[in-house]
């Protein structure tokens, strides 16, 4: 799978990124301060632990376009993987004469979840057609993930601003006091969130 599309909005804004961490958090408009690009940096690695095909959840946390390349059709539905699923983009494929096809819309169903992995499956009474015996002969574009960073559950938000709030006071890899400890990972509250990347 392949990244073809960035998200337009991080799952938190800057503006709730130094509410958390009080970074002018009483000053109304909020000025320009000096650790915002470091701030934007934070957030977008805490989004990093736990978003898209590399994160702990696998889930897309906020709009993004994916690629998924698949060397054959399977028999039945396909499992998009990184839900929420919103649309599927294209399907197309090599044909056994070594034409590329875009499949119509009509020739498919799109099946979506907020909380699993959404399907597409061929239109009722049809099969996916044959193609050529190749690698990556079917590539189906989609986007997933919420459409609004505020609809992300909030104990997702929840632990990135947790992870945020940790990087942002220890800036190595150990914390240094009395003692020398690692940083904790803080995901074990999001387990009923976690899914399966595996396309079926």
């Amino acid at each position: 799978m392949t990244r073809i599309g960035e998200a337009p909005a991080p799952v938190l804004s800057l503006e709730e990124a130094r509410l958390h961490l009080r970074v002018n958090a009483a000053v109304t408009p909020m000025p320009p301060h000096p650790d915002d690009p470091l701030i934007k940096v934070f957030v977008a690695t805490a989004t990093g632990d736990i978003d898209g095909i590399d994160g702990w959840l696998g889930r897309a946390l906020v709009t993004q376009t994916w690629r998924l390349t698949l060397d054959a059709f399977p028999a039945g539905a396909i499992k998009l993987p990184l839900p929420p699923l919103q649309r599927v983009e294209s399907i197309a494929y090599v044909a056994p004469s070594g034409e590329g096809v875009t499949l119509p819309a009509s020739a498919y169903r799109v099946l979506t979840w907020d909380s699993d992995p959404g399907r597409v499956e061929p239109a009722y009474g049809t099969t996916w057609p044959a193609v050529r015996r190749q690698a990556a002969a079917v590539t189906i574009d989609y986007t997933c993930g919420f459409d609004d960073p505020t609809e992300v559950p909030e104990p997702i938000r929840s632990y990135i601003r947790l992870r945020l709030g940790q990087l942002y006071e220890n800036r190595e890899l150990v914390a240094i006091g009395v003692t020398i400890a690692e940083i904790p990972h803080l995901v074990g509250n999001l387990d009923s969130f976690r899914r399966s990347v595996r396309p079926v």
